[in-house]
């Protein structure tokens, strides 16, 4: 174990820790080590979680009425038509 060692949260290597569920970490599990850095690493990505959970949130709804809004230009042209 090093002691004076830093992880650096934005290394882009590491980008699937935040966005993957194939990478989650179980502090359950047997062999976690309960570190610093692994800490650190634990926050960073429950706080980037907020962030991509709303953003999926609003692309739904805009989705939903882009949908509402095709079915009415469509009921629009077939009465006018």
């Amino acid at each position: 174990s090093l002691p004076d060692f830093e992880i650096n949260l934005d290394d882009q290597r590491f980008s699937a820790i935040y966005n993957s569920h194939h990478f989650n970490i179980d502090p359950s599990d047997p062999n976690f080590k309960k570190t610093k850095n692994m800490e650190k690493l634990i926050q960073e990505k429950l706080k980037r979680r907020p962030a991509d959970t709303a953003s999926s949130e609003v692309d739904t709804k805009r989705s939903k009425e882009d949908i509402e809004l095709s079915l009415l230009v469509k009921n629009v042209k077939r009465k006018t038509g």
